[in-house]
């Protein structure tokens, strides 16, 4: 299991068996203005970005820096998708678009423009999805070249994403709302409370998991 500390500009490796941390190594400046950290795994590697925008990818046997590069301006989330990497820039709202093998050269094209303040980016059933807070909306990235977008309105003040059982879900933390959207038909077909703020989603042994900011 890997942890990225968006303060410290570090990764942390975790035992997930014993739950203690195996090693830590820095890999960026600590943050200035934004915490923003992420890590995700794929195409063999760990890839991990920080907000001075810092792109690094790590060798998870080894766990060192094998490579690095820059995103946009604050990049707040990475997944793989489609055989590429993709970042999501908050400040500069787009998507960047990464050759695992090229990646140090730099982005490939133009980066692909979001909604307002993204904050999250999920990747499953054939496309990216991005969680855009400051618009109240989630883009739907087709990875084909070039990629294509479609917005899907939410709830208020979407920050996080996930992907699976079907379906896409969001947590809305404006209104304490989780949206379920349908990845065929891009709209959302329900929407469940969750009482308070939501701050995260996953998925997984077939349940949706919500963290849930205390009253």
């Amino acid at each position: 299991m890997w942890v990225a500390h968006g303060a410290l500009g570090k990764l942390a490796q975790v035992d997930p068996q014993f739950g203690q941390v195996v090693k830590t190594i820095g890999i960026a400046g600590e943050a200035l203005g934004s915490a923003n950290g992420a890590v995700t795994v794929g195409e063999g590697s760990v890839w991990v970005v920080f907000a001075d925008s810092t792109v690094a990818r790590v060798d998870p046997a080894a766990v060192t820096v094998a490579g690095r590069t820059f995103a946009g301006a604050a990049p707040a989330g990475v997944v793989v998708q489609g055989g590429y990497v993709w970042v999501v820039n908050t400040e500069s709202a787009t998507v960047q678009r990464y050759q695992p093998s090229t990646f140090e050269q730099g982005p490939l094209g133009t980066p692909t423009s979001v909604g307002q303040r993204p904050t999250a980016i999920a990747a499953g059933e054939g496309a990216v999805w991005v969680a855009n807070t400051g618009s109240d909306t989630v883009t739907r990235i087709d990875p084909g070249t070039p990629p294509t977008t479609e917005a899907i309105r939410v709830g208020d003040g979407p920050v996080a994403i996930a992907v699976g059982a079907g379906a896409v879900w969001v947590a809305n933390a404006g209104d304490g709302t989780v949206s379920r959207i349908d990845p065929r038909t891009y709209e959302v077909v329900e929407t469940i409370g969750t009482g308070n703020a939501p701050s995260g989603i996953s998925v997984g042994g077939g349940f949706v998991w919500v963290a849930v900011q205390a009253p």
